[in-house]
């Protein structure tokens, strides 16, 4: 009875190892596939947040024309960004806060505000992107300054030959992730897309066509404009698109010079039944009284 009272506890000891196994590997497996995880009592929250980016055309510090972050909006790469991202962090432990963005030359100025306290602003910049020992409750924001970047891609043709082509960029506008040393973080990203003024400008032009156009015979233009400009030749699929009006015009104008022709032949027409009526009159007050004959001019 000891022989089998040992083999029971045995097995009872490795059922409670399995349990305690798995209860262990569960949960952690559950929160990281879930996405940001928490560890070691440590916690950190990216909370209220509220970014707003635009273009600076002029490059004068003051926004003109907002960034717009949905899938199917252009920003025109090589210009000018301006924009800020306001939240709140709240961490229970000494946190280290890194920013990353794929504009250009760029610069951040990232004020912090803890009360009770004065704000606390620092620079960030390429080479320094991080600030450590955050820790508490506390209101950030974060202004951006930089550059849309350009679109790189390079089309390989045969025989060796490569060319540049116009597509758009999708790139970060802001990265923001917030770390505690047990791994535990939370991110905050804002993306968009940057594409040349020909890109934007033909493909503007397309969705107008499309969202306007009453033509079934247009679809095969319109389709092949499309595909032009997703392969980056935005000048090309434009002219298709002055095709499409000048076919449209050219039918236009021919209406009208049927038209006119159709009116020329009435007058025309006119013009010759009154010229005929005019000659026929003239002709017979031409003709006159019939002169008698000399017989009848003998009797009298």
């Amino acid at each position: 009875m000891a022989a089998a009272g040992g083999r029971s506890a045995a097995w009872t000891v490795l059922i409670a190892g399995v349990l305690l196994l798995a209860s262990a590997l569960l949960p952690s497996s559950h929160v990281n596939g879930a996405g940001p995880f928490q560890g070691d009592g440590e916690s950190v929250d990216i909370d209220d947040k509220e970014c707003t980016f635009w273009l600076d055309f002029d490059d004068d510090g003051e926004g003109d024309s907002e960034i717009q972050t949905d899938p199917d909006s252009y920003a025109r790469q090589q210009t000018p960004v301006v924009g800020s991202c306001e939240f709140k962090l709240n961490t229970s432990v000494a946190s280290t806060l890194v920013l990353e963005t794929e504009l250009d030359n760029w610069r951040s100025v990232v004020e912090i505000v803890e009360e009770p306290g004065l704000p606390d602003r620092k620079v960030l910049q390429p080479g320094r992107i991080d600030i450590r020992g955050l820790s508490g409750g506390m209101r950030m924001t974060v202004e951006l300054k930089g550059s849309t970047p350009r679109s790189l891609k390079n089309r390989s043709l045969r025989d060796d030959y490569h060319h540049d082509v116009q597509v758009p960029r999708p790139f970060r506008l802001l990265d923001i992730t917030v770390t505690t040393p047990s791994g535990t973080y939370d991110r905050l990203e804002v993306s968009a897309n940057s594409a040349s003024s020909a890109f934007i400008e033909t493909h503007k032009r397309l969705a107008d066509r499309v969202e306007g156009n009453a033509d079934p015979e247009a679809g095969t233009l319109e389709a092949l404009t499309g595909e032009l400009l997703d392969e980056g030749y935005p000048q090309i699929a434009g002219r298709l698109l002055d095709v499409r009006v000048e076919t449209i015009e050219e039918r236009g104008v021919n209406w009208w010079m049927w038209t006119t022709v159709g009116l020329v032949l009435v007058i025309l027409g006119a013009a010759v039944g009154i010229g005929a009526f005019v000659w026929v009159n003239n002709r017979r007050s031409s003709m006159g009284v019939a002169p008698a004959s000399p017989r009848t001019r003998g009797n009298m």
